[in-house]
């Protein structure tokens, strides 16, 4: 994979759910590349970075 798109609706119900936690990635696997905010969403592109020696 060479990027990821997430589009962020801001609803929180209960205690939230952490989308990648069981990935077992670090933050530095991924580069913000575009965030725009629109009413109600965010709409975020990351780069995955290529780990060396993968």
């Amino acid at each position: 994979m060479d990027e990821i798109h997430i589009d962020l609706v801001h609803v929180l119900m209960g205690e939230g759910k952490r989308l990648f936690d069981n990935l077992n990635i670090s933050d530095t696997d991924l580069e913000l590349v575009a965030a725009k905010n629109a009413p109600g969403v965010t709409h975020m592109t990351f780069k995955v970075l290529k780990k060396q020696g993968a």
